[in-house]
Formats: structure tokens, sequence, C-alpha cells
């Protein structure tokens, strides 16, 4: 008899933003029975970009400013995938990741933020763009001590300069922020902002202007007007008609572009590559395909890229997840016409903008990032501080979830195929075994015949309960787990029979869940060229993987027995030990 409840469809979430965040977060508390939820991030934390000008200045540590997602998909019953997509085939709802078997979606939804125009020549070389966040903030680390190594070893009257390009909120926070970091070498360290335009924040109000200019000229910041970068070369950056700004480090705070790779499977996306919503933040051009964040062009109401339009959106995706999972009726997004904007100074301080209103009178800025601070705060205390979930999804699965043809399997799950042992049907194996195994004869029978070399066959069994919620990476790590026993005794792994036990679910989801965990075990099975010979399918409440060895002993090498150990022995450990340690804390969620 089955206790867990089938799992009938698939909901994949790409990219780890704000969104995306805020719709786990609140999943969790009320999720839908029968639905899985997948999060795929190339990172395993992701930034809160509001805090980064407080990161630089020295306010915060680089774990004030970031989400755990492990931790929070852990905490809330979602499969978290460590990897980068490449592609949609939207025609078979399949994603292809760079190092990881492709992963099927039922419903899609992108948060995957902005990627740097690396168009100018130069730039990647040279320079540094401000995003994303984790690949800028070493290289600024590194800037930072070479400052300070100036100090110490450069020649008095020497300095080091910094440039950063961009004159929006961004670039002007970021060049406040390092001054600050640097406040005592400003005799030793200077610093340049290059602005395309003629004024400073160019979208904000003319009091904001002035007086972020003048903050910037105060800090020492010399700013280069009606600076357009065509091109950088080793520590300068030009223009066409010839104006350069000479630096030691260089940096990017420019308009961002979207990635390619949504444009290039086909998705209906703007001229700069963001993919265009209508006002169920659903694709143009492929209904079971969401989009949220910067990654979001919305054609019924353009906003500007920030963050506060993406944090509202929250709710409103996470509900036409569940109702498009439904096929039912979605609900309009209806984004805010302003929000208030606080501008960091560096120094504690910061100014306040919200249409043509503004507070930048001295007296009132360091309340006012205290403000800031506390907003801030606020938003990443509810990814900091997980409650227990009290909320547990109910045991019966919407019939609107179910493809017709499954109705009646699904609903009776508890009495399919207990005839026959819960095998999972043969249907299922004649379909996934050839795609993994790369053998379209591949036809197992009841018992494997092979012959060995050897006199002796040395042969061992282990099974384990999936540790991690990731088929792939459990096959791997199953597969190792038992041709280490084979390795310990000094012996050759020759051929190997799996027993697989699926937790129950519709087809096209055991098939995808059969299909990743044969494709792990094959990977490392593979790499030592042992043989998959067959084996034995069941469903089960828990996926477990049981994998039995066949090895032979090397020839002209004794084989290593535990009886043959004598003290003074040497122990050789060839790998860190302390897995099951990790495992142990990754399953209780505490790191």
């Amino acid at each position: 008899m089955h206790s867990s409840t089938p799992i009938v469809k698939h909901l994949v979430l790409v990219g780890g933003g704000h969104t995306h965040a805020l719709v786990i977060r609140v999943w969790a508390m009320k999720p839908m029975t029968g639905v899985r939820v997948t999060l795929i991030s190339p990172n395993w934390q992701t930034p809160y970009s509001g805090m980064l000008p407080g990161l630089l200045a020295g306010h915060y540590q680089s774990e004030d400013i970031h989400i755990d997602l492990r931790r929070l998909c852990t905490w809330a019953g979602v499969r978290f995938i460590e990897g980068a997509v490449t592609r949609i085939n939207p025609e078979e709802n399949q994603l292809q990741l760079n190092a990881h078997p492709a992963i099927h979606y039922d419903t899609l939804s992108l948060d995957i933020g902005s990627t740097p125009d690396l168009s100018i020549p130069g730039l990647k070389e040279f320079a540094q763009p401000v995003k994303p966040i984790n690949l800028f903030y070493p290289r600024y680390l590194e800037c930072i001590k070479r400052c300070r190594d100036n100090l110490a070893t450069g020649t008095r009257g020497q300095k080091y300069s910094i440039a950063i390009v961009g004159g929006g909120a961004g670039g002007v926070e970021v060049a406040l922020a390092m001054t600050e970091s640097l406040s005592d070498l400003r005799d030793r360290v200077t610093i340049s902002l290059a602005i395309r335009g003629n004024k400073v924040l160019p979208s904000y109000s003319s009091s904001i202007s002035e007086a972020c200019t003048a903050a910037l000229r105060l800090a020492g910041i010399s700013i280069h007007f009606s600076f357009e970068a065509s091109h950088v070369e080793k520590a300068s950056i030009h223009t066409k008609d010839g104006l350069l700004i000479n630096a030691d480090d260089i940096f990017f705070c420019t308009q961002a572009k979207a990635a390619t790779w949504p444009t290039e499977s086909g998705l209906t996306c703007d001229q700069n590559g963001f993919i265009k919503v209508n006002e169920y933040l659903q694709s143009l051009s492929h209904s079971n395909i969401f989009a949220a964040g910067d990654i979001a062009a919305m054609q019924h109401s353009p906003r500007p890229k920030a963050g506060v339009y993406a944090v509202r959106q929250a709710p409103i995706l996470l509900e036409n997840l569940k109702l498009h999972l439904l096929k039912r009726a979605l609900k309009v997004f209806i984004p805010q016409d302003s929000f208030m904007s606080l501008i960091s100074l560096g120094s504690k301080t910061a100014l306040l903008s919200r249409n043509n209103f503004s507070i930048i009178r001295p007296p009132y800025q360091h309340a006012l990032w205290r403000l800031k601070n506390y907003i801030d705060q606020k938003f990443m205390s509810q990814f900091r501080h997980l409650p227990e979930r009290t909320m547990v999804a109910g045991t019966v699965i919407d019939p609107d979830l179910i493809n017709q043809s499954e109705q009646i399997q699904i609903l009776n799950h508890a009495i399919r195929c207990a005839g026959c042992g819960s095998k999972v049907g043969g249907s299922l194996l004649r379909k996934v075994l050839p795609e993994v195994t790369k053998n379209k004869q591949f036809s197992p029978e009841d018992a494997a015949i092979f012959t060995t070399p050897q006199d002796q066959l040395i042969q061992t069994v282990d099974q384990i309960t999936s540790p991690i919620d990731n088929p792939y990476l459990f096959g791997q790590i199953a597969c190792l787990h038992a041709l280490s026993d084979a390795f310990a005794m000094n012996a050759t792994p020759i051929s190997l029979q799996v027993i697989l036990n699926l937790p129950y679910a519709a087809e096209a989801i055991q098939e995808q869940e059969m299909s990743l965990v044969m494709k792990g075990l094959l990977a490392v099975s593979n790499r030592y060229q042992c043989n998959l010979l067959g084996g034995h399918t069941a469903e089960t409440r828990e996926l477990s993987l049981g994998v039995v060895v066949n090895a032979i002993p090397i020839e002209g090498s004794p084989l290593f027995k535990k009886e043959n150990l004598q003290v003074g022995d040497h122990l050789v450990l060839t790998k860190a030990i302390g897995t099951g340690v990790i495992l142990a804390a990754d399953m209780h969620n505490q790191f």
C-alpha cells in the first residue's frame, strides 16, 4: 500500500531572484497537493541588491545580504538544482542545463534577472561589471586590498585610482560606498564617476540630482559628464571623441541586458531580449511559461527595472502559477504607479525620493538610512527566520491537476498494481532504459549472463534512501557508495544491477525521476567501465536505490581484507571524510 500522495504535475522555477524567493516562502505555508516544485539556480546564494551599497561600505557582512536558497528550499519542501539553464525546448516542455540532464516541466516561471552588457570592446578583459554581484564582489575586495597594499608599498604622492562608469542610482551608490570603505586612505586614493549625460541621476527630480552631485563632490569623487565609453584598454576608458580616464581599477554600473537563451529558445522578447509578458505575467508566446523581475517586459503597463516591482509581483505570480496548473482563469497584476526610493550616500546616510517629493536635508539623512536599514532587514528576516511549517498540504489531489487519461489510476493509486508487488510499468522501462543507456536494443531478461576472466568473483550490495532531493546527484552518490566496497578490497568492478524504488507519480513525472537517477548512476559506472546488466523496479514511499556490484581481483595484486589489518598499518584516505555528518545536517536543514 502506498502511503504517500502521488506527484502529478511539475512546477519549475528558474532563477533565484526576489520574486521566486518570496514565491517559495509563501508556497511552503500552503503547498498544492500533487505538485512538485523545483528551483534551478546557478548559485545557492542570491544577493539582495538593496543592501549591496551597505556591504561595499562595510556596514554589512556578505552573509547579511544573501538569501540561502538551498536552506530555503529544504525548509519549503522544494527541490533545488544548482545549475544554469542554457535553453528551453517549449515544444517538449523541457529545459537544457549546462551540467545536468534535461528537466521536464508542466508550468515554468523565469526570474533570472539581467546579465552584464559586455558589448563595449575591452570591457570583459579590463573592467568588471557590478552585476552579477557574486563575480563583482570578489573583484571589489581585491581592489580594496590593492589600495591598502599600495599605501604600504607605494612611493609618497603616488595615488591608486578607481573609475566607475554609470550615472544612475547604482553607480552613485557604489562610488559613495567605495569612498566610505576607503575613507582612511582618502589622500592616497582617487575615485572617478563617468556619466554619459550632463546630470547625475537623470530619471530623478532636480533636487535629488543636485543633492547627490553635492554628496559626490563632498566625498572627493571626480565627476566626468558627457562621457560615453566607447572602448576600454588596460587601465583606461575611452570615448569616440578622444576623452579618456586613466584608472588602476575600472567598474561598470550601466544598464544590463537580458540573457540570450530565452530569445534563442523562441520566446517572444523585446529588442533588448527581455521576455514580453501580459497582464498575468504570462509569456505572450507560450501560455505555460511565466516571467517576473527584471527579465520580464510588462506589455500592458511598462515599468522601469526595479526591485520593488519584483517583490510586488510575487503574490500574483504564485497565484497564477497555481491557477494555471489547475487550468483556471488567471489574475491581473496591477503595478503601482510610483514607489519610494531611498538612495544610500555611503556613510549611513540616505536621501528619499518619490515622484517630485524628496527629503534631502542633512538633519534627516541619518534617520533615512535607519529607515532604509529597517526595510532591508525586515525583508531579509523572512529568509533568516523560517517558522515551523504548521500548514500541511492536504492528502486529496484536486482532480483538475490530473490528466484525464490518468484520473482513475492516480485517484486510486493505493491499490494500483498491488498484485505484482507495485512494480513500475513495463512501458515506462522500455521508454527510459534505452534512452539513458544509449542502447536502442536494450532488452532486459529475467536474469543476466556474464563471464569473468578470473576464478574469483567479488560481490557486494548496498541500498540507500535518497539523502538529498536531486535524483541525478543521488544516482551518482548511490553508485559510488556501492562501488567503494569493491575498491576497498582492491578489486575491479565489472558489472552491476540495480533495485530502484520510485515514489508513486504520474507517468511523465516517474519517467523523469527514473531517467535522472539512472543517468546519474551511469555517469559514475561508465567512468569505471562497469556495465549495467539489469535490475528491478518498484513503487514505494521514498526514492531509494540498491546496487549489486560484481568485481574481480586485480591480476597480480592481493585482495584487501579487514582480517589482515595489523597494528602499525597506515590508513590512507583518498577523499575527505565527514559526508555523513553533512548529509544528516542537510536533511535537518542545519548548516
